[in-house]
């Protein structure tokens, strides 16, 4: 796949990001997920991820992985 993001997956992704934020602000708790997991959560993936957040792709991925364990 290639690093471009298609506009509804951006649409998506910032929607994520605005929701994840109010619910933060409801429980605390909640802010301790990594942006990474909520943008893939919206669709993104690891090379899109690594585009928005100007992180590397391997840094993203292991960031993904940890997440699952």
């Amino acid at each position: 796949m290639t690093d471009r993001i298609d506009l509804d997956a951006a649409i998506i992704a910032l929607l994520r990001l605005a929701v994840a934020e109010r619910e933060e602000r409801a429980e605390p708790k909640l802010a301790e997920r990594k942006i990474e997991v909520l943008l893939e959560e919206s669709g993104l993936d690891a090379q899109q991820i690594a585009a928005v957040t100007g992180k590397k792709v391997g840094a993203v991925r292991k960031t993904l992985q940890r997440a699952k364990k």
